[in-house]
């Protein structure tokens, strides 16, 4: 091989290895794609329990959805969307692999059809000694708030006494499989710029980073204020069954938190730092107060 085929090969190489480098934030939309199919609860494992037809009907709503072309995605939209794909896939690696919700916390990442349906992007389980608990997680980063319409969806479920539902559910700890109804929802977000500073560590790895994260702290303190406000309208309006199922959900996350608080030494407020000021975290806390629940009160009257 003479001199000029040794650079024509070194250069070809050189280009290779710059159209297979990404971005950190690529490299962070492409682990976020792959933990959520390679983890998504697949609908076809469930033919034992569902007719085939119905299987293919739900595929079908699946695909519509799916299939909309890229080129319709305003650039806002799609990068919106890489964002919340990340996020949810951060949450799901950290509850599982980082223990954002302790020890005896998993996640279970919901098929493609209740997750367009059901709208749950994923399941908390809980084993605690007396049996399993679960709740619905929903999972949104927008750059226009459309948080108002979701706590709307929720009131709604209370209002019927019926709380959230998915198709197909599968937990191999409990070797349950098929339909799970009346599980407590909540939505989590958090902004852009919080999500961008984890990018990073996340995709190295940094353990050591993402266990001691606050952004722990910040989704468990959303958590609480919902699952206190809705407990509360649950109340007022007389849903007691509701209640009861929102009262358990607050208290195993009020005794993460608590165990939380005392590993770092403070109140889970204080523990935000920064993130006190996040843009959902905010709208979050404005929402879920006593003078809102009685403003939502007065518009079912």
């Amino acid at each position: 091989m003479n001199y000029a085929e040794q650079n024509l090969i070194r250069s070809i190489s050189q280009i290779s290895g710059k159209e297979r480098r990404l971005t950190t934030t690529e490299a962070a939309f492409k682990k976020a794609g792959e933990i959520i199919s390679e983890h998504s609860i697949k609908i076809t494992d469930f033919s034992d329990l569902y007719r085939k037809s119905g299987i293919e009907n739900d595929q079908k709503v699946v695909d519509n959805k799916l299939s909309r072309p890229k080129k319709e995605l305003h650039t806002r939209e799609a990068e919106s969307k890489n964002y919340a794909d990340t996020l949810e896939a951060m949450v799901f690696t950290g509850i599982g692999e980082n223990k954002w919700m302790g020890p005896d916390a998993s996640p279970i990442k919901t098929s493609d059809y209740d997750d367009i349906e059901n709208k749950v992007d994923m399941i908390i389980e809980f084993i605690m000694r007396e049996g399993a608990a679960h709740l619905a997680l929903g999972i949104d980063v927008t750059f226009d708030s459309l948080f108002g319409y979701k706590y709307r969806k929720i009131e709604e479920e209370i209002i019927r006494g019926e709380l959230g539902q998915i198709k197909y559910f599968k937990s191999e700890k409990m070797n349950l499989r098929g339909e799970l109804r009346n599980i407590p929802r909540v939505v989590i977000g958090v902004d852009i710029n919080n999500i961008q500073e984890l990018i990073k560590p996340w995709v190295d790895e940094k353990k050591d980073i993402l266990n001691n994260h606050p952004i722990q702290f910040l989704i468990l303190e959303e958590i609480r204020l919902q699952l206190q406000f809705y407990k509360q309208y649950a109340e007022e309006l007389g849903k007691g069954k509701i209640v009861e199922i929102y009262s358990r959900s607050l208290a195993i996350i009020e005794q993460i938190i608590s165990q939380k608080e005392t590993a770092y030494g403070g109140e889970i407020e204080n523990l935000l730092g920064n993130l006190r000021n996040d843009r959902h975290y905010l709208e979050i806390k404005e929402r879920m107060n006593k003078k809102n629940l009685n403003e939502r009160l007065a518009l079912i009257d």
